[in-house]
């Protein structure tokens, strides 16, 4: 047995406990409420109770771990035996059965939107609106690759295409980091690029590189980011140059988290021009495209080239003209998205089979869109 195991505490809110437990991604919930589980890699994932929140802490190749004090003390121990069978005793907590994930099992999945949570990234004074919302707290260390691994155990999801990001002042997450991590897991994470908008040659180049050298297979722009709407000429040297590639454009509609402006995220009249302009482009909308679901849906089923994505929303919060585009017309042009780390696939798909669609269509959603649209193996 791998020497790396996971520990999920499963935590909820009840009446009447104290304190706060906080850890990086998962809304802070009370102290005195909580369970562990322990889920061994090898044995799948975990758990269909209603309303829980995971946490994923990663004990890594050490034979003592003590957790930090925010998750209240709580001492994690691992013995191994000379089999490379183990045990871990949680003190002073109920240790609950593992379940499976009420979704079938055998479903493939591709997660089309994962960032893996470099410090510098999820720490940025960009996203404290988007901490205050879902409760969560800074970092202080980096988390291993298989942090982001061990959230894709959890739902099942073969393939992550995990992006770099750049901005105005610079790279938040760069492409080199991205291709490190899909050195380590080659067979489960996709690298996705990202470029300086404002140097068009030199992004150019970065993502020949990237695409040639380190075989990532899309780019992603977020145009809020940069507050320039993506018929702006800056985005048209990279259009191309994706078309010669032969990889899809991702970008980002509706509108935004963060405090900036929602107005590049439009997809009419933006999105729409693009389209007109590179009809041999294949482009990616992520996040559904809300408050302009309706238009997104218009401009995907006018245009061949034009696909969305479901990131940023959990399966419940799906608006109901998306899944009846995807149950109708639209099922070869939607494809499944977590935005981990804010949201966990696992968390977006809680509700998934509420939604009432054909296998056929779940396939497609879960798998085979994104499949065909990015060329993956």
């Amino acid at each position: 047995m791998s020497r790396l195991n996971l520990l999920c505490v499963i935590a909820r809110p009840s009446a009447g406990g104290r304190g706060n437990l906080t850890f990086p991604f998962v809304p802070r919930v009370r102290r005195d409420c909580f369970v562990a589980a322990l889920l061994a890699k090898t044995y799948g994932c975990l758990l269909s109770i209603d309303f829980l929140i995971i946490i994923i802490i990663y004990i890594v190749k050490t034979e003592h771990y003590e957790a930090d004090s925010q998750l209240g003390k709580v001492a994690l121990y691992k013995w191994y035996n000379q089999g490379g069978s183990q045990r871990i005793r949680i003190c002073s907590r109920k240790i609950i059965p593992c379940k499976e994930l009420s979704m079938a099992t055998e479903r493939k999945i591709i997660d089309v939107w994962m960032q893996h949570p470099f410090l510098d990234f999820v720490n940025h004074p960009m996203f404290e609106s988007l901490r205050r919302w879902t409760r969560t707290d800074k970092i202080t260390d980096e988390l291993p690759a298989e942090f982001t691994i061990a959230a894709m155990d959890q739902a099942h999801v073969q393939k992550g295409l995990i992006c770099a990001w750049w901005g105005p002042q610079g790279s938040l997450i760069h492409n080199d980091k991205v291709a490190s991590l899909v050195k380590q897991f080659p067979d489960r994470l996709v690298g996705i690029a990202s470029v300086n908008l404002f140097k068009p040659m030199e992004a150019v180049r970065e993502l020949r590189r990237c695409v040639n050298e380190l075989g990532f297979k899309g780019l992603r722009i977020v145009q809020w980011f940069w507050n320039l709407p993506p018929i702006d000429r800056r985005y048209y040297p990279l259009y191309a140059e994706c078309i010669e590639l032969d990889i899809p454009v991702c970008l980002q509609v509706g509108h935004t988290g963060p405090l900036c402006p929602s107005e590049p995220g439009r997809p009419i009249p933006y999105i729409d021009e693009v389209a007109l302009d590179f009809p041999e482009l294949r482009i990616v909308c992520g996040h559904i495209g809300y408050p302009w679901t309706t238009e997104m849906i218009a401009v995907a089923t006018k245009h061949p080239n034009v696909f969305i994505d479901t990131s940023a929303y959990t399966a419940k919060r799906y608006p109901a003209e998306l899944v009846n585009y995807l149950n109708s017309h639209g099922r070869n042009k939607v494809l499944f998205g977590s935005n981990f780390p804010m949201l966990t696939a696992a968390r977006c798909l809680e509700a998934f089979d509420e939604l009432k669609l054909d296998e056929e269509v779940k396939e497609f959603f879960l798998y085979s869109n994104a499949k065909r649209i990015f060329k993956l193996d």
